[in-house]
């Protein structure tokens, strides 16, 4: 009986051609993201969001490496590696990782927050969920940009970003 169902396993293995890696939606690293502008007439209305699957792209949505007068190599070397220091891990690894960036606009006070709250794949879509936290107490009476960037494995599909309503 034992081979009769390991062979029905192999079966039902070979059928699905893409099988879902639960490792996708595993977040490895999460910081804030440091290079988010306030602007203090946008009312929490110039949230972003970012996918970063390179390099490259990271360099091309910070505007203090992509102004850098040097080589596109170096700078991409200096940007992946200031991010790494900022998510503490020792190294990102386009080829294997990428980046979310999920901010939640300019708020007029500190205390706000935002928070990835899961990462889900169905139908070559993976579904960002994040969720922006209002202040508890007392908050600082200063402009605020509440974001957060979290490291995850690499996704080819299309990624979209749900808010918590």
């Amino acid at each position: 009986m034992l081979p009769l169902t390991l062979t029905a396993l192999s079966l039902i293995v070979a059928v699905d051609p893409e099988p879902v890696d639960a490792n996708a939606t595993k977040v490895v690293a999460r910081s804030r993201w440091l290079h988010a502008r306030v602007d203090v007439n946008s009312a929490g209305k110039d949230k972003a969001q970012l996918v970063l699957r390179s390099a490259a792209e990271l360099v091309a949505a910070v505007p203090m490496y992509k102004n850098r007068d040097a080589l596109p190599a170096a700078v991409e070397k200096a940007a992946t590696a200031d991010l790494a220091k900022e998510l503490k891990v020792k190294d990102i690894d386009w080829a294997k990782q990428m980046v979310v960036v999920v901010s939640g606009g300019s708020r007029s006070s500190g205390g706000y927050r935002v928070e990835v709250t899961g990462l889900e794949i169905k139908d070559k879509t993976m579904t960002v969920k994040w969720k922006l936290h209002s202040p508890k107490g007392i908050a600082t009476n200063a402009f605020t940009h509440p974001s957060e960037i979290v490291l995850v494995p690499k996704f080819a599909g299309k990624v979209v970003f749900a808010p918590a309503k």
